[in-house]
Order: C-alpha cells, then structure tokens, then sequence
C-alpha cells in the first residue's frame, strides 16, 4: 500500500499560542510534572537523521482550547511539524480537567486523525502515553519533569534513548555508583541490564579494577558454588588444581550476578553468607578469605513475588540482603515509546554499516513503518529491534524509495492480545476519570488490583482501564507486594 496521503487544502487560520510556563522568584518551574506532546515521528521530515530531533508543545491545565496542525510552533517557537498531510487546523483540543489527558475533536481535516491505532470519529481522549497521529505524524502525549529533575546524571555507553524513565535510570546509577552496597537491576529481557552494570562499575572508583560478569542461568547446579567462591585440589572428582572463582576474580571490583533467580537454593545460601560477612570460603578449604568485591546482580523476573516456594525459588533473606526494594527498574519499549525510533535508527545503521548497505541510511522512512515500530509491544525489547533492522537491510531490495514495512509484513508475526500494547476501547474512553485528589474507596482498589492482574503488570493499560493516575498504581502496586512479603522479609538487610 502507497504511504502517501493528501496535504489536503490549506487553511488560513493560525493555531492558538502556547502560554508561557509557570515560573517563582529564582526562575524555576513550579511545577513537578509538565504535560506535552512530543514529536516522535514527522513525515516533513522523514530522513533518519532527524529522528528523535522532533520538537515537544507543552500544555497548561489553565490553556483555553487549541488548535494543533501544521501551522502549531513548539515551546522553541519553532514550527512543530513540517508534514503537509497536516491540515493548518487539523485537531482542536484541550488539557483534560485532572491534567493528565488531553481531549480531541477532530476538525475538518482532509486526513484522519488516529489515538493509538484507533480511528477518530468524534471526541475522544488521548492520555498519558497514547501516540496520536495526524496525517503522516506521530505525537506522543506524555509528561516531562521539570528541568532541575535527574540534574547531574552521566550518559551511559550504549543505553540510547532520552525518554524520563530513561533519564531516572541514569541518575540512579550517577547516585549509586560509589556505594559499596549490592545493588539489583531489574527488567525484561533486551533492556540493558548489562549496561547499566558496567555503567555502575565505570563511574565507580573500582572502574580499574575487574569486572567479572556470569549469567547464573549457565551453571550448574552442582558446581556453582566452585565457580563462584572456587576449590581446593581434590575437594571434588576433577578438581585438578586450586581455582578462586569468580570472587577471587574480581578481587576489588565488580560482580556481575545475571539472572541471579536461576542460582540453586543452596549457592544463594553461601552468597548471603559472603554478603553478610564480608568473606567467602572455597570447597575444600577450612579458613575463610575476606573479599572486597561489590554485587551487583539482575534478573529479569520480580524477585518480589518469589519465594523459597516458587520456581524458581529464592530465598527472602537473600533478596533483602540485595536490597531489592531499592532496585533500578529499566522499564521496557512499550512503556517509553520516544525512544523506540531513535534505538531503530542506531540498530539500522549498524547493520548497514556490517552489510555494506550504507545507500540504505539516505533514504525516507515511510510514515506505516515508523506507526508499526511504535505500536508493537517487543517481548526482548531491543534484541527484536535489532532482528528487525537487519531484516529490513536483507529485505529492502535495491531500488527501493524509501524504507517501508511492506518488506517484514511477511515474517512479522501477528501479536497476541496479551503482547499488544493496550488500546483504550471506547468504554474506557468514556469512563470518568478520577481527579488526582480524590481519595480510592476499597472498590476501587481492588478493581485496580484486578485490572493489573489481567493485564500482567502492565501499568499503561491499568490506568486506560480504571482512570486512576499511574503513579497511584505503582504505589498501590508497591504497597501490595511489600505487605505480601513483609514477614519473610523482616531480617537479614
């Protein structure tokens, strides 16, 4: 199918100005979140180069009605998109009374006008999170902190992307990379655990020292324990000579502990032991040896809801001792959308560069591939990214215009309700939201309970759901796991 659309009549009429942000006597912004569109994708400017430069518009509870289209400037002043299948008016809209959604009616518009994949017939509303696309161009509505939020935070080698929850990712690993506490990193698979492990070693002063990573999964059962502390001669069948193991390796380093769940039940005994005193003793030796070693461990299942009853089993005293209540959570893809295109475009150009395909990076990107990338929810996140930006190097054939999905259509498979990243449907749509104030009744508690057990954690589609505020439900989500756990978590920290 043809991307193109039709850049429709032009319309005379300017768009309403954005009103100028709050701000107190030293200058600083009085407010702790800004709601904001944000270009993730315009089809005036499709080239990849300039993906991810696109410009955000933010939006005061205060703000009468305004019109967004071609002819919208940006907070920089600047026009915010280029895209001629805009209409000059395309969309009226308004901040919604809980600040937290903005409310549509679409205008007299040559093209439609689409929240997450959904068609635009009347009024409707697109809340935090949703991709709004007018014409050829994808919007994300979402809320920024303000400017003073994760000051100081150091960039970390190969973790792209300038989403908030990205940026919180790395001001907790700037705050926590000197500290000789363990530390856990929790995510899906394709995330970047591993790079913000290293990136906790580099910014540390043990950055000279080793760093010595394991993937827990790969051990066996019955030898772990030697990997991991080491062995004397001939404390075993095949212990041949004396090994230091991992700790030993990574004398006044790092530990890296990936897939900590999978270590057998009495290996994670020994390692709280080694966390708890300070010392580890080798297989076969009688003394135990100090280490100066600092853990670091993650794992990409909620070492909260495990327990020495569950498979895997882990133990509680060693999930306190981590301090796993004070984790680093990476969130995955579909929960910061805004990275997505600018992740795709690295991962394309590196493939590229390995198949001599380098033509490829000149051309435009199609407006339905940039919409597929950002509605697809992507299981193992990045490491799918990466299979399909060398798929669409193999695929694209020479003489190609532009780069279009057409070319995956056969191979991507279809997503399964539970993978789609969750539309509202037009009941949520129409069901009243909450205000931030208003104080949950016991029902709604447990309908929010119940919502985030049907949608297997995810907390975009909770909030679609029920219309209670995102970070309500993390704190209730929050609230439930630590009363669930509070008896066998109560010692050993």
């Amino acid at each position: 199918m043809a991307d193109a659309l039709d850049p429709g009549p032009v319309d005379d009429a300017a768009s309403a100005a954005v009103q100028t942000e709050p701000l107190d006597d030293e200058g600083r912004d009085t407010r702790e979140e800004r709601l904001c569109l944000r270009v993730l994708f315009d089809y005036g400017r499709p080239y990849l180069r300039e993906i991810g430069a696109g410009g955000l518009l933010f939006l005061e509870p205060t703000q009468t009605s305004f019109l967004l289209g071609r002819d919208t400037r940006g907070s920089d002043g600047r026009l915010l998109l280029e895209d001629r299948s805009v209409s000059r008016q395309h969309v009226e809209a308004r901040v919604s009374e809980d600040d937290d959604a903005i409310q549509l009616r679409t205008l007299d518009a040559k093209n439609n006008t689409h929240v997450d994949g959904v068609l635009v017939r009347g009024p409707s509303v697109a809340r935090t999170g949703s991709v709004l696309r007018i014409g050829g161009s994808l919007l994300l509505v979402t809320s920024i902190p303000s400017s003073q939020a994760w000051s100081g935070a150091r960039d970390i080698l190969g973790l792209r992307g300038s989403s908030v929850a990205l940026n919180k990712v790395r001001w907790n690993v700037t705050q926590r990379a000197d500290a000789p506490t363990p530390v856990v990193i929790w995510g899906e698979s394709g995330v970047g655990k591993e790079l913000v492990a290293e990136a906790l070693h580099h910014q540390s002063q043990r950055r000279d020292k080793p760093f010595v990573k394991v993937n827990c999964a790969t051990l066996s059962p019955s030898l772990a324990g030697s990997e991991l502390f080491g062995h004397e001669r001939g404390a075993f069948t095949g212990a041949n000579r004396t090994t230091k193991g991992l700790f030993g390796e990574a004398a006044g380093g790092t530990l890296f502990l990936d897939e900590i769940h999978w270590l057998a039940p009495d290996v994670q005994g020994q390692l709280l032991r080694a966390l708890d005193s300070g010392k580890v003793r080798a297989i076969g030796d009688s003394l135990e040896q100090e280490h100066s070693v600092r853990v670091v461990a993650a794992s990409n299942r909620d070492l909260r809801l495990l327990s020495d009853t569950t498979h895997p089993p882990f133990l509680a005293d060693l999930r306190a001792r981590l301090g796993d209540w004070y984790r680093i959570h990476i969130p995955p893809l579909r929960e910061r959308r805004e990275d997505i295109l600018p992740i795709f475009v690295e991962l394309l150009t590196n493939a590229a560069a390995l198949r001599g395909r380098q033509s490829l990076l000149e051309l435009r990107m199609s407006w339905r591939l940039a919409d597929l990338l950002l509605h697809r929810a992507w299981p193992n996140n990045v490491r799918d990214l990466r299979t399909v930006a060398q798929a669409l190097v193999d695929l694209t054939p020479e003489d190609a215009k532009s780069l279009s999905h057409e070319p995956l259509a056969e191979f991507l498979p279809p997503q399964s309700p539970a993978e789609a990243i969750a539309t509202p449907s037009a009941e949520a749509q129409l069901k009243t939201r909450r205000r931030k104030s208003q104080r949950l009744t016991d029902e709604d508690e447990a309908e929010v309970r119940q919502s985030l057990v049907r949608n297997r954690g995810n907390v975009k589609a909770t909030e679609a759901e029920t219309g209670v505020h995102e970070r309500t439900i993390r704190r209730l989500a929050e609230k439930w796991r630590v009363g669930s756990h509070s008896g066998e978590d109560s010692g050993g920290r």
